[in-house]
């Protein structure tokens, strides 16, 4: 695809892959270097290639198939996507007296990722052991040569030219860091403030419809192969049933027109505290500061409302009474890219005669000049889902103030403190009509209480203000730590802290993340918990003469309420009728029933060589070994971890391998 000229890609039009990226940086000092500042610009453009191949598998042998493993379909995604990204920013550090300092650092971002997602799908057999269209009817190994059996009754046989989603996401985002530090004798306070605001749109046209789908192409037969079980090259050929090159062959054209969700998150922050040095004989100071956190997220996702037929030239047909015939193509919109036959170094895709897909830019551009031929066909419930259960919008505040102690007795030196969090949400939502009330003004409802038509649903949803509800709960972090030097060289130390992990609101509200390469949308949970934890550590460490440890640590981390990321199908979601997410999987994140408890014991040492002669004098030495285990299953958890580096510094010259 790489070539100094227009080639088309990532789209269907033609386009220079070779980018420019740029930056350039400024920085001076003023007013006697008491003022500096930094200027940065940086530009990045850059084509990301996301391709793969996925098998789909069935892993249940019968007493008439005792294959162990029968590959039934075979997909290809392509997701190639322009990334454009431009960012500016100012620092500025001023000192206004010999006590106070200020500093302020400002940035502005912007963000473009334009994706032109489609896969291809080649479908032998369903995955299942039915006796007419399951495993059994994979001709072949299954593994390295499957081969369609040619029978009516295998109705499962397929092509598909899937155009997954396209749209060009657009982020604009401002931020302001002012701070302050100010001192006076045994006094410190610092602060600052921040102020961010992201607006993120998605949208398709005018360079691309969101999705296009067609029926698929049935009866096909065809045999493919590949040189090992372990390979992705694959080569098909067709060996019966419609030509499946042949655009016209893809009956039903439909397409949802333009990718129109977005979100706009704000974030205000401010913190304060001070630290004073008491006039104690022991070396004692305390520190006292406060923070308020909050964030407002509003976001929408109207895409289930825009579900359009096509009925222009070449298209499906409108009967007297209504009826949309499913006889249509999109014949008239031939894309003039082919898919790419490589995924990397491997050519994945040997066709000789490569199924087409619909041009979608050409697609893009018929709507906006002729939108009489796409058809307007979004249910009522399309409706709902795009205009009123997609809305969210969410604040969370989380103001917080603590105190701290820090003091030496003896050979104790001993610290303390508590926390205070306070975590307020307000979510506004709509409060619909009670359905009795829908009827009574002669509308409709259905068996789940809501409006079956869209005047209905309007005066159900949107005749009332939306309410506002209210979350509200606090918690108190205690934390201590005692460090005790037993010997000049020897220090044992504990702790003890109990804290909270709130999920990101993102967790909780928000658009969805679509990866249409991977067939992934991941979901936000407006019913998240936080998790909260009882932390304790002990640890024991003695001093090597120059410089050197040995160190034995022990922990342990009781979490409750732990957040899983979880995966659903697309019917466990509530999305198995949507064509748009056919084969998709959703993923959200819930919270674990279950007490996580991870314990860990590690063994350090570490040693400067300063004994060693001359050059070598700049030798160090780490070594550690960790032990941990947990009563559940958690990703990166290793058991046994052993660790090491050797590094070795000369003059300007440092050497480390690990």
């Amino acid at each position: 695809d790489f070539k100094w000229g227009r080639t088309t890609r990532p789209g269907d039009r033609q386009n220079h892959l070779i980018r420019p990226s740029t930056k350039v940086d400024y920085s001076d000092v003023f007013l006697n270097r008491r003022l500096g500042a930094s200027l940065s610009y940086s530009m990045s453009k850059v084509l990301v290639e996301q391709q793969s191949v996925t098998h789909t598998f069935n892993r249940t042998p019968t007493a008439t198939d005792t294959r162990p493993l029968v590959l039934t379909a075979v997909a290809w995604g392509d997701g190639p996507k322009f990334i454009d990204r431009d960012t500016y920013s100012l620092n500025l550090d001023f000192k206004a007296s010999s006590r106070l300092v200020l500093s302020m650092t400002t940035m502005y971002n912007t963000f473009s990722g334009a994706t032109f997602s489609r896969s291809l799908t080649f479908t032998a057999a369903n995955a299942n052991a039915n006796v007419n269209n399951g495993r059994a009817t994979v001709l072949g190994d299954g593994l390295t040569e499957i081969r369609t059996n040619g029978l009516a009754a295998n109705t499962a046989r397929a092509v598909s030219v899937n155009g997954g989603q396209n749209f060009d996401k657009k982020t604009m985002t401002f931020t302001v860091v002012p701070k302050f530090e100010y001192t006076l004798n045994r006094l410190l306070v610092d602060g600052g403030a921040t102020f961010s605001k992201s607006h993120n749109d998605y949208m398709s046209l005018p360079d691309s419809v969101r999705t296009h789908t067609t029926d698929n192409l049935t009866g096909i037969d065809f045999r493919a192969t590949r040189p090992g079980y372990n390979s992705a090259e694959w080569t098909f050929v067709q060996t019966g049933g419609p030509d499946w090159a042949d655009l016209s062959n893809y009956r039903n054209p439909r397409m949802q027109s333009n990718e129109d969700r977005g979100e706009i998150v704000k974030v205000y922050e401010a913190t304060a505290n001070a630290r004073y040095v008491l006039p104690f004989e022991f070396p004692t100071f305390v520190k006292l500061g406060g923070k308020i956190n909050e964030q407002y997220r509003k976001s929408y996702n109207r895409n289930a409302g825009d579900q359009r037929n096509y009925i222009g030239p070449g298209g499906n047909t409108v009967a007297p009474n209504g009826t949309i015939s499913t006889t249509g193509s999109f014949a008239n919109f031939v894309s003039p890219r082919l898919d790419a036959g490589r995924r990397g170094p491997e050519i994945a895709l040997n066709v000789a005669n490569m199924p087409r897909h619909p041009n979608r830019q050409a697609l893009a551009t018929a709507f906006l000049e002729h939108p009489e031929w796409f058809l307007d066909v979004a249910t009522p419930t399309n409706y709902y889902d795009a205009f009123y259960a997609s809305i969210r919008d969410f604040k969370q505040a989380v103001p917080a103030f603590y105190g701290m102690a820090n003091t030496r007795l003896g050979r104790w030196q001993i610290q303390g403190g508590m926390r205070w969090e306070r975590s307020a949400t307000i979510s506004k939502q709509y409060d619909p009509v009670p359905a009795a009330e829908v009827v009574a003004r002669g509308f409709p409802v259905g068996a789940n209480r809501r409006a079956t038509t869209i005047p209905g649903l309007d005066f159900q949803y949107g005749s009332r203000p939306r309410v506002k509800r209210y979350g509200e709960y606090d918690n108190f972090f205690p934390s201590l730590s005692l460090k005790c030097a037993i010997r000049p060289n020897l220090q044992a130390q504990f702790g003890y802290s109990h804290s909270i992990s709130r999920p990101p609101v993102s967790a909780l509200a928000g658009v969805w993340v679509i990866d249409d390469v991977n067939l992934v949308v991941t979901a936000p949970n407006t019913n998240l918990k936080p998790e909260l934890s009882d932390n304790y550590v002990a640890r024991l460490a003695y001093y090597f003469e120059p410089v050197g440890s040995l160190t034995f640590l022990v922990q342990q981390n009781e979490i409750t309420d732990v957040r899983e990321a979880r995966r659903f199908s697309a019917d466990e979601f509530g999305y198995g009728d949507d064509p748009a997410y056919e084969g998709y999987e959703f993923v959200s994140t819930i919270n674990g029933s279950r007490l996580f408890r991870y314990r860990n014991m590690e063994l350090g040492y570490t040693q400067q060589l300063t004994f060693l002669p001359g050059p070598f004098r700049g030798t160090n030495l780490n070594l550690s070994y960790s032990r941990s285990y947990a009563n559940q299953r958690r990703p990166g958890l290793i058991p046994h971890k052993v660790s090491g580096s050797l590094g070795w510094n000369y003059r300007r010259v440092n050497l480390r391998v690990s």
